[in-house]
């Protein structure tokens, strides 16, 4: 049987539209909006909230714009996970 794990996004006015739903573990989400807006950091901020509250969590994370700065990520990470 599968199951379904729920999350927030960290995003506060999101989690409120999204009540006590969340992004589902069985969901894709797109996140999409223009150049500096903050895509990255809010998707590698969702995807750490999601492995800290369910620890058997396994997610990808796909960039399709071909280039992702190590630096941001590590940062990020370092940020959330510690």
């Amino acid at each position: 049987m599968k199951t379904v794990k729920q999350f927030k996004t960290g995003d506060e006015e999101l989690d409120k539209l999204l009540q006590d739903e969340g992004i589902s573990s069985d969901e894709i989400v797109e996140v999409c909006g223009t150049s500096g807006s903050g895509k990255t950091y809010f998707c590698l901020k969702m995807a750490c909230l999601a492995i800290i509250e369910n620890k058997s969590m396994n997610l990808i994370y796909i960039d399709s714009t071909n280039y992702i700065n190590k630096n941001n990520v590590s940062l990020v990470l370092r940020n959330f996970i510690s």
